[in-house]
């Protein structure tokens, strides 16, 4: 499931940059890059990572994606 956009959207609100939140999660700014772009999926070890960091469940953002499309 793409949330393209989404994932940059709440990465900015957490005031986290690529490079802050690819340290925190052990990955590199182009792998955050791609997921942001939706070139690629984070799998289910780096969503509950994602969870964590920023706060957040994943349901929620199916739900900003969907309120913002």
């Amino acid at each position: 499931m793409k949330r393209k956009g989404t994932l940059k959207q709440l990465r900015l609100f957490a005031g986290m940059t690529r490079k802050s939140l690819a340290e925190a999660l052990g990955k590199s700014e182009s792998t955050i890059q791609n997921w942001e772009t939706g070139r690629s999926q984070p799998n289910a070890n780096d969503i509950a990572k994602l969870e964590q960091v920023l706060n957040m469940k994943w349901a929620d953002v199916i739900l900003v994606h969907k309120d913002l499309h």
